[in-house]
Protein backbone atom coordinates (compact mmCIF):
# COMPACT_ATOMS: atom_id res chain seq x y z
CA UNK A 1 0.00 0.00 0.00
CA UNK A 2 2.18 2.28 0.70
CA UNK A 3 4.34 1.71 -2.56
CA UNK A 4 0.97 2.71 -4.25
CA UNK A 5 0.82 5.69 -2.08
CA UNK A 6 4.68 6.95 -2.95
CA UNK A 7 3.62 6.89 -6.52
CA UNK A 8 0.37 8.25 -6.23
CA UNK A 9 1.81 11.31 -4.87
CA UNK A 10 4.45 11.74 -7.53
CA UNK A 11 1.60 11.83 -10.31
CA UNK A 12 -0.50 13.81 -8.62
CA UNK A 13 2.06 16.49 -8.05
CA UNK A 14 2.93 16.53 -12.05
CA UNK A 15 -0.48 16.24 -12.62
CA UNK A 16 -1.32 19.69 -10.20
CA UNK A 17 1.88 21.33 -11.68
CA UNK A 18 0.70 20.71 -15.33
CA UNK A 19 -2.98 21.63 -15.33
CA UNK A 20 -3.27 25.43 -16.80
CA UNK A 21 -3.98 27.34 -14.79
CA UNK A 22 -5.69 30.66 -16.58
CA UNK A 23 -3.86 30.54 -19.95
CA UNK A 24 -0.87 28.78 -18.50
CA UNK A 25 0.25 26.04 -16.15
CA UNK A 26 2.65 26.34 -12.99
CA UNK A 27 5.12 24.85 -14.67
CA UNK A 28 5.88 27.73 -17.18
CA UNK A 29 4.77 30.59 -14.41
CA UNK A 30 6.75 29.53 -11.73
CA UNK A 31 9.02 27.13 -12.32
CA UNK A 32 11.67 27.68 -9.36
CA UNK A 33 8.38 26.23 -7.26
CA UNK A 34 7.54 23.77 -9.47
CA UNK A 35 11.18 22.22 -9.93
CA UNK A 36 11.25 22.18 -6.00
CA UNK A 37 8.07 20.06 -5.47
CA UNK A 38 8.62 17.94 -7.92
CA UNK A 39 12.00 16.99 -6.47
CA UNK A 40 10.41 17.24 -3.20
CA UNK A 41 7.19 14.35 -4.32
CA UNK A 42 10.56 12.26 -5.80
CA UNK A 43 12.52 12.29 -2.99
CA UNK A 44 9.54 11.38 -0.64
CA UNK A 45 9.62 7.89 -2.09
CA UNK A 46 13.80 7.68 -0.44
CA UNK A 47 11.84 4.68 1.96
CA UNK A 48 11.21 2.27 -0.71
CA UNK A 49 14.95 3.06 -2.77
CA UNK A 50 17.07 3.03 0.30
CA UNK A 51 17.78 -0.43 1.87
CA UNK A 52 19.67 -1.88 4.29
CA UNK A 53 22.67 -4.56 3.34
CA UNK A 54 19.95 -6.88 4.54
CA UNK A 55 17.37 -5.67 2.37
CA UNK A 56 14.96 -3.98 4.75
CA UNK A 57 14.55 -0.73 4.75
CA UNK A 58 16.69 2.03 6.73
CA UNK A 59 15.94 4.71 9.24
CA UNK A 60 17.83 7.01 6.80
CA UNK A 61 15.61 6.24 3.99
CA UNK A 62 12.62 7.23 6.25
CA UNK A 63 14.08 10.56 7.63
CA UNK A 64 14.95 11.31 3.91
CA UNK A 65 11.65 10.85 2.80
CA UNK A 66 9.96 12.66 5.90
CA UNK A 67 11.97 15.58 5.18
CA UNK A 68 10.66 15.80 1.64
CA UNK A 69 6.94 15.40 2.55
CA UNK A 70 8.09 17.91 4.59
CA UNK A 71 9.20 20.15 1.94
CA UNK A 72 5.69 19.50 0.08
CA UNK A 73 3.51 20.75 2.84
CA UNK A 74 5.93 23.97 3.15
CA UNK A 75 5.78 24.28 -1.01
CA UNK A 76 1.48 23.32 -0.20
CA UNK A 77 1.15 26.11 2.96
CA UNK A 78 3.18 29.00 0.57
CA UNK A 79 1.70 28.21 -3.29
CA UNK A 80 -1.39 25.86 -3.56
CA UNK A 81 -2.95 27.01 -0.12
CA UNK A 82 -3.37 30.76 -1.82
CA UNK A 83 -5.45 29.02 -4.76
CA UNK A 84 -6.61 26.16 -2.64
CA UNK A 85 -10.28 27.04 -4.42
CA UNK A 86 -8.91 25.94 -8.10
CA UNK A 87 -8.61 22.55 -9.62
CA UNK A 88 -5.11 22.67 -9.58
CA UNK A 89 -4.78 23.79 -6.04
CA UNK A 90 -7.11 20.20 -5.12
CA UNK A 91 -4.24 18.05 -7.02
CA UNK A 92 -2.06 19.76 -4.92
CA UNK A 93 -3.45 19.45 -1.52
CA UNK A 94 -4.49 15.70 -2.57
CA UNK A 95 -0.72 15.09 -3.72
CA UNK A 96 0.92 16.53 -0.18
CA UNK A 97 -1.74 14.31 1.83
CA UNK A 98 -0.93 11.81 0.21
CA UNK A 99 2.55 12.13 0.67
CA UNK A 100 2.39 12.73 4.29
CA UNK A 101 0.52 9.41 4.48
CA UNK A 102 2.90 7.16 2.59
CA UNK A 103 5.54 8.53 4.52
CA UNK A 104 4.13 8.11 7.44
CA UNK A 105 3.33 4.71 6.94
CA UNK A 106 6.42 3.81 5.32
CA UNK A 107 9.01 0.99 6.83
CA UNK A 108 11.48 2.46 8.91
CA UNK A 109 10.26 4.86 11.10
CA UNK A 110 11.38 4.80 14.77
CA UNK A 111 8.86 2.62 16.81
CA UNK A 112 8.33 3.87 20.38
Amino acid sequence: MTVAAHLVTIVLIALGLAIPFSDDNFFSSSLAWSVFAMVAALVQAAPLLMRGPDGRPTRTGWLVGATAAGALVGFWVLIALPDITSNQGFVLSLGTATAVLAVVASPGRAER
